[in-house]
C-alpha cells in the first residue's frame, strides 16, 4: 500500500480548492495576449533524468507555473518551472527535509496579488510532512 496517497489525494484537494476560487473571482478578468505561444516550447530539465510535472497553473497567457519532482542523486526534489512569456526558467524550491529525503509538489494555483501557491508533501525519516510554498516577495 502506497502510505503517501492519502496525504497526496488531501493536497491536491485543497490546491483544486484554491484554484476554484481563484478562477471564479478573476473569471471577469481581460488579458491581452502579447507573449510567445508556449505550445511545444520545451520546458528546463535540470537533472535531465526523472523530472515530472504534476500540475500546471496559467494565471493569464504570459505566466504559467509548472511543478513536479525531478530525481538528483537518487532522491526525488521539487521541481518549479516558470513561463514568463517568452520561455520557460528553472526557478529554486524548497526540500525541508533536505536532499537525502524526497520532496514532492503535486498541486500549484495562483492567488491574485500573491502569485502562485504550490501544495506537496515530503518525506523526514518514515514520516510524510506536508509541503507549501510561494516565491519569496511574490511575483
Amino acid at each position: 500500500m502506497n502510505v503517501h496517497r492519502p496525504i497526496r489525494l488531501l493536497v491536491l484537494s485543497v490546491a483544486l480548492i484554491v484554484a476554484a476560487g481563484t478562477v471564479a473571482a478573476g473569471a471577469g478578468a481581460a488579458s491581452a495576449s502579447t507573449c510567445v505561444n508556449w505550445t511545444g516550447v520545451t520546458p528546463v530539465h535540470p537533472t535531465g533524468n526523472g523530472d515530472n510535472f504534476e500540475a500546471v497553473a496559467m494565471p493569464s497567457p504570459c505566466d504559467a507555473w509548472a511543478v513536479g519532482e525531478d530525481v538528483n542523486n537518487g532522491h526525488f526534489n521539487t521541481l518549479v518551472e516558470h513561463w514568463n512569456g517568452t520561455g520557460w526558467q528553472f526557478e529554486l524550491s524548497g526540500n525541508p527535509g533536505g536532499v537525502n529525503q524526497d520532496s514532492f509538489l503535486i498541486g500549484v494555483a495562483p492567488v491574485p496579488g500573491a502569485g502562485p501557491w504550490a501544495a506537496g508533501f515530503y518525506c523526514y525519516s518514515v514520516a510524510s510532512q506536508t509541503q507549501i510554498e510561494t516565491p519569496k516577495g511574490g511575483v
